[in-house]
């Protein structure tokens, strides 16, 4: 045996090789997290806080040749659980409140990751699912996936023209670009019967969409 410690002192040796991925052959739960916080895209807005514009459980496939999303209406009545805020401080429980209080009440000083993780506790207590991470979209990210795409092509069979949210397409089908991807994902008049399960169903088939073209 050859003791070779002094001749490879300085020398480049590779470091530990972290996989890609970490859980392979194991299926996983992400918690797919829409925030309508203004601070990157109106820091003058008088909105202010965090709040869930939308939440979707992505449960991913052992072999990763699928991907199934449930949506969780923000106005679900759900038991929001006790969440760290700060180091020291933890929020109160609460009984029958709309789930994306959860959010708001994790980021009560602004904090992503405590919202993010009040609202995977939240469906944890909900679902009994067990949820691997959590991903948080604003509407800037938004906007900059799908143009990063290239866009994405959704068919409408009927004109929207809907100004809360901007959105002013003809029927037929169109490549959005990230700010008309972003007005159809957060549009809930103008269209259908503008109750927020009817948003939902559009919101898959736009995630859907995205998804689609991410993975080709």
């Amino acid at each position: 045996q050859h003791d070779f410690t002094d001749l490879l002192k300085g020398a480049k040796r590779p470091g530990e090789v972290i996989p890609l991925d970490q859980k392979e052959g194991m299926p996983i739960n992400v918690l797919l997290i829409g925030s309508d916080s203004r601070e990157r895209t109106d820091p003058d807005s008088d909105i202010t806080g965090m709040r869930s514009d939308t939440v979707m459980l992505v449960h991913i496939s052992a072999d990763r040749q699928r991907a199934d999303f449930v949506s969780i209406p923000r106005d679900t009545l759900v038991d929001i659980p006790s969440c760290q805020l700060t180091d020291d401080e933890r929020s109160y429980p609460q009984k029958q409140q709309m789930f994306n209080t959860a959010f708001s009440t994790g980021g009560i000083y602004g904090d992503v990751n405590a919202a993010a993780t009040c609202t995977l506790r939240t469906v944890e207590k909900l679902t009994d699912v067990i949820i691997d991470g959590w991903v948080v979209i604003d509407f800037v990210a938004f906007q900059g996936i799908v143009n990063t795409l290239g866009g994405v092509e959704m068919c409408f069979e009927e004109a929207i023209h809907e100004e809360l949210s901007g959105l002013d397409v003809a029927a037929g089908c169109h490549n959005l670009d990230g700010e008309q991807a972003l007005a159809l994902a957060r549009m809930r008049y103008g269209i259908d019967d503008g109750s927020d399960l009817s948003r939902i169903k559009r919101q898959q088939e736009l995630v859907g969409k995205i998804a689609e073209k991410m993975l080709s």
